[in-house]
């Protein structure tokens, strides 16, 4: 028995539209496995078991990089505030021991640099942000001016207003943020306050 073309060519198309509507069908309901925030995490909190929870998603909805085991969580200091439910992702982790220490904060300082609103986001910065910083120079004698990140991801433990200062800072509006630093890194901040303007931008979420 002979089929035409006609008929063979409108049946072919069909079965291949089937065989794809089976593949993209059982790809949208596959469920894989993500950590997520089981409580509201206070930024800079140590995170413990209790605070996680593993997840069965679908697989559409699941972040690339999300942590898939509470294990590889659990004791990491939070970078920021992670709200219950959210998928906890490594940018939003520190790892004790590396600088941040597990009580305290290791062999980093706090540092209050000050910057008005007009030089942090419009005064949206706030603390449990993480910020990155760009130093830029005035004109010189040549005409040249320079802009660059010196820093990125810097923790933000306080952002400080002018009523929550208690002493006057000469030439400032006592405005600035508290940032948690490496000593090497203050030492840079501070030569670049000496010599230039700081910027504060809130970094990328989940960014290096």
């Amino acid at each position: 028995m002979r089929f035409s073309r006609d008929i063979l060519i409108p049946l072919g198309a069909a079965c291949a539209a089937g065989l794809l509507a089976i593949v993209v069908l059982g790809r949208v309901t596959q469920t894989t496995t993500v950590v997520v925030a089981a409580q509201d995490i206070e930024p800079f909190e140590i995170i413990e078991s209790r605070m996680l929870k593993a997840a069965d998603v679908l697989v559409p909805g699941a972040h690339p990089k999300a942590f898939r085991r509470v294990q590889d969580v659990a004791g990491k200091r939070a970078a920021g505030p992670i709200p219950a439910g959210q998928q906890v992702l490594p940018g939003q982790t520190l790892d004790v021991g590396s600088g941040y220490g597990k009580t305290g904060f290791g062999d980093c300082v706090v540092m209050f640099v000050p910057m008005p609103a007009s030089r942090c986001v419009a005064g949206l910065v706030r603390a449990g942000d993480m910020v990155d910083l760009v130093y830029s120079t005035s004109e010189q004698r040549d005409g040249s001016a320079t802009a660059r990140t010196i820093l990125r991801r810097v923790p933000v433990l306080a952002d400080v207003k002018p009523s929550a200062r208690a002493w006057d800072m000469p030439g400032t509006d006592a405005t600035g943020l508290n940032l948690l630093l490496t000593p090497k890194d203050a030492e840079t901040v501070a030569l670049c306050l000496e010599n230039g303007t700081l910027y504060a931008c809130l970094s990328a979420p989940g960014g290096p």
